[in-house]
């Protein structure tokens, strides 16, 4: 998939995503093209512009990546011209497009890209609760007992992602931080694509308890 709709959470949250996709991409400054309002909305012109960069080598990366923030000020027009783009992507480039209001997006925009829903902002002290049993428990076994506990509450595994991401998305300050954010991420896509929540959710703290701060 070359296209991600980045939706719901916070703006911080939405920022966060695509700055720890863009590292685990390993994209350098030079490769990252960034598209915003300006200063109400991105016009025709705009997108017709970067396009042309779009098939163009990156310069000191694999990929390069095209970040469109506040999508949903795009005009029709902007969101016709982009949809060549995303029907046929360049091999070589990821596009991430952020958006409050996915809503105002064409359908055709939305159904060519694969979407990532951070949903609406969590109750901040379940979340927190979230993130602290997952950094306290010390043993595989224990992780298990507690997801199934709290699944047995009605906590949906992929709910209990999410939580972690945004909770963490919004303290990172470590590189050990960041390395828990990317796998929370990488476990959030997965529950997205329909791997099932349960296993991703118990194979998170597999993959980093030794990770935990």
């Amino acid at each position: 998939m070359h296209a991600f709709l980045i939706t719901g959470g916070s703006k911080d949250t939405r920022d966060t995503y695509i700055a720890e996709s863009v590292k685990s991409w390993a994209v350098h400054t030079s490769d990252i093209h960034t598209i915003s309002p300006d200063p109400l909305s991105i016009g025709i012109d705009t997108i017709r512009k970067i396009i042309p960069q779009l098939v163009l080598k990156p310069i000191a990366s694999d990929v390069s990546v095209l970040v469109i923030r506040a999508a949903d000020s795009m005009t029709i027009e902007a969101q016709n011209a982009l949809l060549k783009t995303l029907e046929e992507p360049p091999r070589s480039v990821k596009i991430l497009i952020e958006s409050s209001t996915p809503d105002a997006l064409l359908p055709t925009i939305i159904s060519r890209c694969h979407r990532v829903s951070l949903g609406a902002d969590h109750d901040a002290q379940q979340t927190a609760d979230f993130y602290e049993m997952y950094k306290n428990v010390r043993n595989a076994g224990e992780w298990l007992r507690c997801v199934d506990s709290l699944i047995k509450n009605g906590h949906k595994p992929e709910d209990i992602i999410l939580s972690l991401l945004t909770h963490i998305s919004l303290h990172i300050r470590t590189q050990k931080d960041s390395f828990l954010y990317r796998a929370c991420l990488t476990a959030h896509t997965y529950a997205e694509s329909h791997v099932n929540p349960k296993s991703t959710l118990d194979s998170l703290w597999l993959s980093t308890s030794g990770q935990q701060s």
